[in-house]
């Protein structure tokens, strides 16, 4: 036998073997799951985004609906002297902001006017007339400390609007909850919608009343149409009169819109207050309402989808004093008459088993026109590491502070004009359980925005604030004016983004 054949032949007795064990662990092994194709279709990939630009719309000030009828001038409604200021500041890591009356004025931007200060604030304030007001600021980075505050005051001393009404101007969302007031004879209420889409949407409306649980069937209707970049009204008062208060679920179909309500009460030919109102944030069980004041009446606004006990309790500087426990019906509103705020007490804490929405309304008359009385509604309040308001001129502020932990948390205020330059600040620490009061002249001359930092050292925010507002040429006319205005949070706005292949999709 020749060496080549040798060597063909050990070949053979060698590669047989290995051939005869390669088919046999094909014929038992299962490949891993990651090669087979149909695994490439469930992977999910999650990713984090952030908001970058902050979109606010002022609505147009108050109207009263009959002032043009006919009839004897000292019958008519009239608007009298209403005048209304929008003033906006933009903080933190902002590229662009701009304050723009939709009725066709000027566009006013919003501008830092110290670059070298340090504290990275601009703002602008501008007369609307008597058309809305859009306001826009882009952020370069979403991080604490970084957002903007839009904010609108009106006022009169004169018509039927006498008083002040204020309100923190809302941005676009798809849904939006108000919580509101008696629906009886001589008061008006308005949903007011605009959509800054480009397409149509349609809202959707549920009311629930106070006289039983479940929605209401609505004498109006209970959808309407809001074409692209138009503004729609719904007369809430004519859809469920009667009622001592009442919740309002409003949902759009296709577009994120900005919502709100006008409530203007009249006794006869005597005003009886007015105020405007935004959409309520998540329902809670531990709620503190801020911003009361001893010469208040206050009525206490409630709703829960179930049926729970309720704990009330003021709140002022040196703790809280428990008020009355009550039982609330699930899915429906109601009023409750907490009568007279107590001197010294500055805000309202409700404790429930169940989480439920909470809004007081507070009233109060003139020193010298008794006939005549305005009223705030003052939702309960969320804490921020980071959040501002603004304070449109004339009107001054008091604000008001609440620590509802069990902790002292130290913070800091500081005050701006209407044109971004830092007045003042104040450093201060909010004792456990405790309410606070402080004046913006504290902070400066003509305050326009307040910012508020906290410093909790707990990981979570604690304190919850307000600012409460006056006007002057309101106050000399011996009229009442009652208007609240609620901070915005200067905290990104992140969501997680989970993507991955469709199988019902065919390549």
């Amino acid at each position: 036998m020749s060496v080549r054949s040798k060597g063909s032949s050990v070949a053979a007795l060698v590669t047989a073997p290995l051939v005869a064990v390669l088919i046999a662990a094909l014929l038992i092994w299962a490949p891993p799951a990651s090669l087979a194709d149909g695994a490439r279709g469930s992977t999910v990939v999650s990713s984090r985004v952030s908001q970058r630009e902050v979109a606010a719309y002022c609505p147009a000030r108050m109207a009263v609906a009959d002032e043009d009828k006919v009839g004897d001038d000292q019958f008519k409604a009239s608007e009298g002297d209403l005048s209304s200021r929008v003033t906006a500041a933009a903080f933190g890591s902002i590229g662009s902001s701009s304050l723009t009356p939709m009725g066709g004025g000027q566009r006013t931007p919003v501008i830092d006017p110290d670059l070298l200060d340090g504290q990275k604030v601009m703002a602008a304030s501008l007369d609307p007339g008597s058309s809305a007001t859009a306001f826009d600021s882009r952020m370069l980075k979403s991080q604490p400390g970084t957002g903007a505050a839009a904010g609108m005051v009106s006022w009169a001393t004169k018509g039927d609007l006498r008083g002040i009404q204020a309100l923190a101007c809302p941005r676009a969302v798809m849904d939006g909850d108000f919580l509101l007031p008696a629906t009886s004879r001589g008061t008006t209420q308005r949903l007011m919608v605009y959509n800054p889409s480009s397409k149509a949407t349609v809202i959707s409306l549920e009311v629930q009343g106070s006289h039983s649980s479940g929605h209401l069937s609505l004498e109006t209707g209970k959808t309407m149409t809001v074409a692209p970049g138009g503004h729609a009204s719904y007369d809430l008062s004519a859809a469920a009169p009667g009622q001592q208060a009442i919740y309002v679920q409003a949902r759009s179909s296709q577009a994120p819109v900005a919502m709100s309500v006008s409530i203007n009460v009249m006794d006869g030919l005597e005003p009886r207050g007015s105020d405007q109102a935004t959409a309520l944030v998540a329902p809670g069980r531990d709620l503190v309402i801020p911003g009361l004041r001893g010469a208040d009446h206050a009525t206490l606004l409630l709703q829960g989808s179930q049926a729970t006990a309720v704990d009330l309790s003021w709140m002022d500087e040196g703790g809280q004093q428990s008020l009355r426990r009550l039982d609330l019906q699930g899915s429906q509103a109601t009023a409750v008459d907490l009568g007279g705020v107590p001197d010294d007490k500055l805000a309202l804490q409700v404790h429930a088993d169940r989480p439920v929405h909470a809004v007081l309304q507070v009233t109060s008359q003139g020193s010298q026109d008794q006939s005549q009385s305005d009223l705030a509604l003052i939702p309960a309040g969320t804490a921020a590491s980071s959040s501002a308001l603004t304070i449109s001129r004339p009107a001054q502020a008091v604000l008001t502070l609440v620590n509802p932990s069990t902790d002292p948390v130290k913070a800091e205020l500081v005050g701006f004009d209407e044109k971004g330059n830092k007045l003042g600040e104040r450093s201060l620490t909010m004792e456990a359980g405790c309410a606070h009061g402080l004046s913006t002249h504290d902070l400066g001359d003509q305050v326009a925005a307040v910012r508020l930092n906290e410093n909790s050292g707990h990981g979570s925010s604690r304190l919850i604030w307000n600012a409460r507002l006056g006007v002057d040429a309101v106050n000399q006319a011996g009229l009442a004016g009652l208007a609240v205005m609620a901070p915005d949070g200067l905290m990104p706005a992140t969501t997680v983004i989970r993507s991955g292949p469709d199988s019902t999709v065919l390549p």
